[in-house]
């Protein structure tokens, strides 16, 4: 009886807007400007849909900030067509959720999960470690808590953390008690 994977998890560009000194990103040599065909994205679905047990999460990430890729709408969409059951989940920095992206994910549906990588609580350490804007990013993070107010179309958006607190966000914390 053969296995199949809860989670199909694919990279769709190799892109990222942010520079992470944590992450292997920066250090793998990548082509920012390589994507994943089409042809080839829809064949993976379909393999997928074709399995005796089809996953039950599609995760269109891996090393990189999926929202960077501007298909990422109309792939998700494919993923409805052919994977109805299957849910969405993502990992992003969440500094790219604009009105534009927003609207072109208004059709998409099945987003369980919207995992959204604050690293650092203070915006010196944030801008130092990711090379983004603070700001922005609480604004785009903004954007899309408030979008799915009004649309209901995530079920669960988190905040997501890897690197361990800096000693003086632990002070600061110990400070305050």
């Amino acid at each position: 009886n053969m296995e199949y994977p809860h989670c199909l998890q694919i990279e769709t560009a190799q892109v990222c807007n942010a520079a992470c000194s944590f992450c292997p990103y920066s250090s793998m040599g990548r082509d920012t400007s390589a994507r994943m065909p089409e042809p080839l994205f829809q064949r993976l679905i379909n393999e997928a849909a074709s399995w005796e047990n089809p996953p039950p999460q599609i995760c269109p990430f891996l090393t990189n900030e999926p929202f960077a890729d501007v298909r990422m709408a109309e792939l998700c969409s494919y993923v409805n067509e052919k994977l109805p059951q299957a849910q969405i989940v993502f990992f992003t920095n969440g500094s790219l959720f604009s009105d534009r992206q927003l609207q072109r994910l208004e059709p998409v549906k099945n987003i369980a999960e919207v995992y959204l990588s604050l690293h650092y609580w203070e915006p010196e350490a944030y801008e130092r470690d990711l090379k983004i804007p603070w700001l922005k990013t609480l604004a785009s993070m903004h954007r899309l808590i408030g979008w799915n107010r009004l649309y209901n179309k995530v079920g669960k958006i988190a905040l997501f953390r890897t690197v361990p607190a800096l000693q003086h966000e632990v002070s600061n914390a110990e400070g305050s008690s």
